[in-house]
């Protein structure tokens, strides 16, 4: 016999997530790192990545697969966690 906790049918689910993330590291007086993600439900790794090229592009991008995931909400949680250049500096 095993205890289940049961979630309602609407509860945002993330299955897996990964992708590449720009950030400004404080470390290295704020160059923008790469960080790659791996996630599965709740076991989630954040790692520093390669240095970003001369031509590449330092940008995040993420993928989310689960259920009841709502793009807008998402997209505006990760906005939420973006940096102006103005706060960058300070």
């Amino acid at each position: 016999w095993r205890w289940r906790t049961r979630r309602p049918a609407d509860a945002v689910e993330v299955y897996r997530a990964k992708g590449e993330l720009a950030v400004a590291d404080e470390e290295v007086g704020g160059v923008v790192a790469r960080y790659t993600l791996q996630a599965v439900h709740e076991t989630w790794e954040l790692e520093r990545g390669r240095p970003w090229g001369e031509e590449e592009v330092a940008e995040s991008r993420l993928v989310f697969i689960g259920r009841n995931l709502d793009e807008a909400t998402l997209r505006a949680m990760l906005l939420a966690c973006v940096a102006c250049e103005t706060e960058r500096r300070s």
